[in-house]
């Protein structure tokens, strides 16, 4: 995977020169552009303003499941949360997780790189509780223990990890004592069935049954094989999260 840090950086700065090329050009065909989401704007070290935080506290609709998702958690080492697109499951759950104890720590593990990224991003500018760190994992396995342990300051340990699936199977591998003050693996996007979510999985059901200290273990997805997964992990029934449908605007360019 290379350092997820620095090539998720690479990433968005080449994102960042497309965006401004096609702005170019929409210049010079005298078309104006339309505002940049927060996340790609590269003022101010591509931070987002206080207004662009309000529509995180906005309410989703897994906020109205908190409590029977924790309680699902808490019941089994392994849980399935099936959360239609726009519910919040990737931003929420983690935070939900963080909240029910200052001992938490959470993993979430991604099967693409740039999702990861966002997702580490998003949770550095917003949506944290207070004193909450966090880390992304990627690189020289010894190196991310070593920030694990400072903080991804230097000043506290991080308590939420974003990381690929296939780093995450690689710590699972080589490091599996990381885990090993880990309280929540959370797998997103676990229908998507690639070789790194798989073997991922393999290793976190291998360590739920043979290792003294393992984490609960979450999975997430819009479209999960809820049948399978529960007769491999044997977890309980699925938790089914509505999702948010949004109003579409016709636009006509000419």
């Amino acid at each position: 995977d290379g350092d997820a840090s620095e090539g998720g950086a690479d990433d968005v700065s080449r994102l960042l020169a497309h965006v401004a090329a096609l702005e170019a050009l929409l210049a010079a065909a005298g078309v104006a552009a339309p505002p940049r989401p927060s996340r790609f704007r590269d003022d101010d070290g591509g931070g987002a303003s206080d207004d662009d935080d309000d529509d995180d506290e906005e309410a989703l609709p897994i906020d109205a499941y908190r409590e029977d998702i924790l309680q699902a958690v808490d019941a089994m080492p392994a849980s399935i949360v099936r959360g239609e697109t726009g519910s919040g499951k990737s931003t929420r759950l983690p935070r939900f997780l963080l909240e029910s104890s200052a001992n938490a720590k959470v993993v979430v593990a991604q099967p693409r790189r740039l999702a990861a990224l966002q997702l580490y991003e998003r949770a550095r500018r917003r949506g944290l509780p207070a004193g909450v760190r966090v880390g992304l994992g990627g690189g020289e396995l010894d190196a991310m223990r070593r920030r694990s342990d400072a903080g991804d300051d230097g000043k506290g340990r991080v308590r939420l990890w974003y990381m690929t699936s296939g780093v995450c199977a690689k710590l699972l591998t080589y490091k599996p004592r990381f885990f090993d003050d880990v309280t929540h693996l959370c797998v997103d996007e676990v229908h998507e069935r690639d070789v790194d979510t798989d073997v991922a999985l393999a290793l976190a059901r291998e360590r739920l049954r043979r290792a003294r200290l393992a984490p609960r273990v979450v999975l997430l997805s819009a479209t999960l094989d809820a049948a399978l997964l529960r007769r491999y992990f044997g977890a309980a029934a699925p938790l089914d999260i509505p999702g948010r449908r949004h109003d579409l605007a016709r636009v006509c360019v000419e």
